[in-house]
């Protein structure tokens, strides 16, 4: 894990339970019931589609280019043109982090068009790192586009795809918990830095096949990454969630695929990690179903109480 990446590879996501799948609903949702939500009178019904894994891959770090995206700068990210990324696919789970913020702002992330008036992630002064989860619209050419408010490094890693399917039998999400499925302060075990960890989520009651799991992951360390992805692989190179130089615990919500049921987890340096799992994604075993699969949305404002 030597080198820029990995050293300062921080990447993580949204909240919990039933905020993950409230969350989606900047840029879409998930079924719950037997068939998509309505449209409104006079719209078409909008496209459902089941979620498949993607080898995590990091698909932008701006760290990388000779300068820092300026205020109000867009940085462009491909997702379809990366190996084993399906035809078709309409939407992308990925992690997205700002990081060595220029000053306190925003991160929009969206697909193509007009840039929405919704936030992906906030930063809360200059120097600051923050990371979340977003499941989002993929653009008609293919990519992603990332809006920095106030200028910022760029991070955003790839867990997967959504594929238009009226049903399916993987890919469906099952809502689970919140159910606590680690928590090294309790057990003794912190992390050591660099070392990794398997995880086996079927202590939960998740099948072996299941392809993914919904987690939230809380870091708790100072100036550290962690990071999940599935087990028995190597590590990508990618990060779920980051902490500060003030030690303050960090979570972020993750899509991660899973190997057997099991998943990976490091640090960059010694601490303590949480896991929760808030649901996860059927895989090929399980019935063909329209419960669980998404439904993409235009990324819209539901709430903003500083307008009251």
């Amino acid at each position: 894990m030597a080198g820029r990446t990995a050293r300062r590879g921080g990447i993580g996501p949204w909240v919990a339970a039933v905020s993950f799948v409230v969350s989606l609903v900047s840029t879409g949702a998930i079924t719950l019931g037997a068939a998509a939500p309505a449209a409104a009178a006079g719209t078409p019904t909008p496209a459902t589609a089941r979620y498949v894994p993607v080898p995590p891959i990091r698909l932008l770090d701006t760290r990388t280019a000779a300068s820092r995206p300026a205020a109000a700068e867009t940085a462009v990210a491909s997702v379809t043109e990366v190996p084993g990324v399906p035809a078709g696919a309409s939407a992308a789970a990925i992690t997205v982090t700002a990081t060595e913020a220029a000053a306190p702002g925003f991160v929009t992330v969206w697909g193509d068009g007009t840039r929405p008036a919704t936030s992906t992630l906030n930063l809360d002064a200059s120097g600051d790192t923050h990371a979340n989860l977003a499941i989002i619209p993929i653009g008609a050419d293919g990519a992603i586009r990332l809006f920095t408010q106030s200028g910022a490094h760029l991070v955003v890693d790839l867990a997967g795809v959504f594929v238009p399917a009226a049903t399916a039998t993987a890919g469906r999400l099952v809502p689970l918990g919140p159910a606590r499925l680690l928590d090294t302060r309790i057990d003794g075990d912190a992390l050591t830095a660099h070392t990794v960890r398997t995880v086996d989520t079927t202590v939960l009651g998740i099948p072996r096949t299941a392809a993914a799991a919904a987690i939230e992951l809380t870091g708790i360390a100072t100036d550290a990454w962690f990071a999940a992805w599935p087990a028995d692989t190597p590590w990508p190179g990618t990060s779920t969630v980051h902490t500060d130089r003030r030690g303050k615990p960090a979570t972020a919500s993750a899509i991660v695929p899973l190997t057997d049921g099991r998943l990976s987890l490091t640090s960059s340096a010694d601490g303590d990690a949480v896991i929760d799992v808030t649901g996860w994604f059927t895989g090929g075993d399980a019935p063909e179903l329209a419960d669980g699969l998404y439904v993409p949305l235009t990324p819209t404002r539901v709430l903003d109480t500083r307008g009251e």
